[in-house]
């Protein structure tokens, strides 16, 4: 066989040889994807810890305003909760707790997610408008309407999560 002819059979013996070895398709094409993540799995799947508490109060008219986050001592601001699917909190002391005799994670409190993600429940706390809830971050509002010594008092609460997860 001349040469020219047996670069020619090879050549073509690898074509046939690499064909036979290639993907027909993409097999990729009947892989369905993972469903979108809900509002509800990204509160599931996080570690939460409060970063802001801006506050406005008005008490016999006067209104003030304050970040009561920045009161917390350092040993609360550490503590970080995580939301069970089965609606139990664990809210953990963080790596420094404020009294020794704390247990380091509490259990005590529930939560719920009412099914369009809007209300969210907290335990003894009540219910706070959810303004936010990514898998970064978390918003929540609460206006609470109450009276002291006669007087009412009016407070509009944001608390301001971020995911440390």
């Amino acid at each position: 066989m001349k040469l020219g002819t047996k670069i020619g059979v090879m050549l073509l013996t690898a074509v046939v040889f690499v064909s036979a070895c290639k993907k027909d398709k993409d097999d990729n094409n009947n892989v369905t994807p993972a469903p979108a993540k809900t509002k509800k799995d990204f509160l599931v799947e996080g570690k939460w810890q409060i970063t802001s508490m801006p506050t406005t109060y008005t008490v016999l008219g006067f209104t003030q305003s304050a970040n009561f986050y920045d009161s917390l001592d350092a040993c609360e601001k550490d503590d970080f909760s995580t939301f069970a699917s089965s609606g139990k909190v664990m809210t953990d002391q963080g790596p420094t707790k404020c009294s020794s005799s704390d247990p380091q994670v509490d259990s005590t409190e529930s939560w719920s997610l009412n099914s369009d993600f809007t209300k969210f429940t907290y335990g003894t706390s009540g219910v706070f408008d959810v303004q936010e809830l990514t898998e970064t971050s978390m918003k929540l509002y609460q206006v609470v309407d109450s009276s002291f010594g006669g007087f009412p008092i009016n407070v509009k609460t944001t608390i301001i999560f971020k995911n440390i997860k």
